[in-house]
């Protein structure tokens, strides 16, 4: 089986999910809400690579309590919930998204009070060195470019399974 290979979400149904989830965020009174969503460009969201990136990164969050986990057509995600202090924690998972082989296809947010806590530095785009979202917002690569830049950059974690 493709590593890449599902059913394409169509708009919809990625911004029904996209709903779902701060609504979820919305309704926990805790001191800091976590949420984890895979990068997976294109109308494929759920595939095999997804679902382990997800898998993996939940590994990741000792001390944490799960809210849901979600399999969405729409990618899969999930909201966790501490009472750790919220800026230690953006910074926890910005060093574990830093560190790891995968950890560009990793979005892992904090909310203190409702809003995210932002990244001091964005993000570079997966292609290339130059800011993610600008490259993202122009379509400056090709969907075949950003899927074999997924698929490089999961490689390691891919060839340990």
């Amino acid at each position: 089986m493709d590593w890449l290979e599902g059913d394409p979400a169509n708009l919809s149904q990625v911004l029904a999910s996209r709903d779902e989830r701060q609504a979820l965020i919305d309704s926990i009174s805790s001191q800091s809400i976590i949420s984890i969503t895979i990068v997976m460009p294109g109308p494929v969201k759920l595939n095999r690579l997804s679902r382990l990136l997800l898998d993996k990164a939940l590994q990741s969050m000792e001390g944490l309590h799960l809210v849901k986990k979600s399999l969405s057509i729409s990618g899969p995600w999930a909201v966790l919930y501490s009472e750790e202090d919220p800026a230690k924690l953006k910074e926890r998972f910005i060093e574990l998204e830093d560190s790891l082989s995968y950890g560009r296809l990793l979005d892992i947010d904090v909310y203190c009070q409702g809003k995210p806590l932002s990244r001091r530095e964005e993000r570079a785009c997966i292609v290339c060195s130059k800011p993610g979202k600008a490259c993202a917002r122009s379509r400056e690569h090709s969907l075949e470019e950003l899927r074999a830049a997924v698929l490089r950059i999961s490689g390691e974690l891919r060839n340990g399974c």
